[in-house]
């Protein structure tokens, strides 16, 4: 989608610790370096589309970044995913478009993950340059940090004259391939039926989803089959300092039929442990 070549000025504006190589007899001043991150090239690619009214956008790129050598002498071409997305999606017979967000984005990455058959990576909050510092978050696998992922910062945006919202993700590749987990399973398709169950609950705003549905796993124990959160919500009717999430848990046993009493009770327990542990509250459907 980009080339490997960026202007100096922009590596430094969106990524100001990082080293560059330059380049003696550029083809251009405006392509004095090779490029460490590939953010530095797709912005480009952003404001050329919007600049053509072609305002929503889904892309990916995978492609070399460069840095000087290390003391040992040693050059390194580190090859890294980027995806984005920006504007609206389309709109269909279900309804209007709405606009693309984090979450569409994060989704790219699971559906990434097991496609190719990769560890879950965790997003743990952060910070890294050329991001929104309210919207990033450090993509995690097996302890280690391999990218990031998050809302384009506005200072990275103004340098191409973008004036839509931009949420992207870059990672290493070669990290991210180490997480890659060769044993392949499968399980027979379901006998009996499940119980899906909706929760809405309103808790504090920095605490992370992951650890609520950790929770609701352990409590649920095999009960719950899957546990997702599929909406986030915070404004006029959630407190200051607090942020809704619902969650949707699926029931099923692999030898047996769950009845509703049984359902209710895990359900119950699930909602007293919640308010227990994390001072959750309730709301009302």
């Amino acid at each position: 989608m980009g080339h490997g070549l960026s202007h100096s000025r922009i590596a430094q504006s969106l990524h100001p610790s990082r080293p560059t190589v330059r380049i003696l007899n550029p083809v251009a001043s405006d392509l004095d370096i090779m490029r460490n991150s590939l953010l530095q090239t797709v912005l480009g690619v952003v404001s050329h589309n919007l600049s053509h009214r072609n305002t929503s956008l889904r892309l990916f790129e995978i492609g070399k970044v460069y840095s000087p050598p290390d003391s040992a002498g040693n050059w390194h071409e580190g090859e890294h995913l980027l995806g984005l997305v920006s504007g609206e999606s389309e709109a269909s017979w279900r309804g209007k478009g709405r606009a693309l967000d984090f979450y569409d984005l994060s989704g790219a990455i699971s559906a990434v993950t097991a496609q190719f058959h990769i560890t879950p990576l965790e997003f743990h909050k952060g910070e890294a340059e050329g991001f929104d510092k309210n919207i990033c978050y450090t993509i995690m696998a097996h302890g280690s940090a391999v990218g990031s992922i998050g809302k384009a910062s506005s200072a990275a945006l103004s340098l191409f004259d973008i004036k839509q919202d931009v949420f992207v993700f870059e990672i290493d590749l070669a990290f991210l391939m180490s997480a890659k987990t060769r044993a392949i399973t499968f399980e027979p398709l379901p006998t009996y039926p499940a119980s899906d169950r909706d929760l809405a609950i309103v808790v504090p705003a920095d605490l992370p989803a992951a650890t609520l549905v950790d929770s609701i796993k352990k409590t649920a124990g095999t009960m719950a089959e899957s546990v997702h959160i599929f909406d986030l919500y915070t404004g006029k009717q959630i407190e200051k300092g607090k942020k809704s999430i619902a969650i949707s848990i699926v029931f099923r046993l692999k030898d047996r039929s769950l009845s509703s009493e049984e359902v209710d009770a895990v359900q119950s327990r699930v909602i007293e442990e919640l308010k227990k542990t994390f001072n959750a509250v309730i709301r009302d459907k």
